[in-house]
């Protein structure tokens, strides 16, 4: 059986007592050729922390792995 890859995010930001993780490392993580591809496929969770840049809750990206069945 082929060993799962595990994904470790080196950004986690804090805003407004949620936790966000960088577009561009969940757009890698779940292996999009480019960030643009993700906000086009996920654009209703994607948001703009001034200063910082586009994030998507981390709440989010859970979700996003449940709906794609790698995680239960």
């Amino acid at each position: 059986m082929a060993k799962e890859k595990e994904t470790k995010f080196t950004t986690k930001i804090i805003y407004g007592n949620n936790v966000y993780l960088m577009l561009s490392d969940v757009a890698k993580a779940l292996n999009y050729p480019t960030k643009q591809l993700f906000v086009d496929a996920n654009a209703d969770i994607v948001t703009g922390i001034k200063g910082i840049g586009n994030c998507i809750l981390e709440t989010d990206y859970n979700n996003l792995l449940a709906k794609k069945g790698l995680i239960k």
